[in-house]
């Protein structure tokens, strides 16, 4: 697999972001976000319950943690999971905007921005 270098301009800055062209970081973010927690659930669901003796097993986890009660703690983990999409949307948008992607995104300011990214 070739790969053509990255065309930068004077300053050293890509001339192209890495981002697809016309795509919203935020529906881009949010389309990942869904797929990869929607594998994750179908993946734990049909690991536990594909067949009988596993759904016996399950059973036996699931009230382990009512009996504990800590599904508080199993919905502050789905919520952490869910709430880093605003931070991700926020780098994603800045790394957009600079044309900075991984890893060079620390080095440049966006031209709009005040701050460093």
């Amino acid at each position: 697999m070739s790969t053509k270098p990255i065309e930068r301009d004077a300053k050293g800055i890509p001339l192209k972001s890495p981002y697809p062209e016309g795509t919203s970081v935020v529906l881009l973010y949010s389309v990942m976000t869904f797929i990869l927690t929607a594998i994750g659930a179908a993946i734990a669901y049909f690991t536990c319950y594909y067949t009988d003796a596993k759904v016996d097993a399950a059973n036996r986890k699931i009230a382990m943690v009512t009996e504990y009660e800590l599904g508080w703690l199993y919905l502050g983990i789905f919520l952490i999971r869910i709430l880093t999409l605003p931070m991700n949307i926020s780098l994603g948008s800045a790394r957009k905007e600079s044309k900075a992607g991984l890893p060079d995104q620390h080095v440049y300011k966006g031209a709009l921005m005040s701050v460093c990214i």
